[in-house]
């Protein structure tokens, strides 16, 4: 089983799981430091996922277009 295969009410009980682990021995500050690491490092996933997407859909739209050309 991977991450990828828990259920939508499994995925926020592990990942609280993973969160309370990795604060043990944590100050508070370094907690927050900890989180926004995290917070930024998926809203970069997320962004890199929709220009794929995105690059992806005008491809195929100039693939599209150049057909219907011919």
């Amino acid at each position: 089983m991977t991450l990828f295969d828990l259920s939508p009410e499994e995925l926020p009980v592990f990942t609280s799981l993973i969160a309370i682990q990795m604060s043990i021995g944590l100050t508070p500050k370094q907690q927050v430091v900890l989180g926004q690491f995290f917070i930024l490092l998926g809203d970069n996933l997320s962004m890199i996922g929709v220009q794929a997407e995105a690059l992806k859909e005008i491809a195929e739209s100039n693939k599209d277009i150049k057909e219907k050309e011919k």
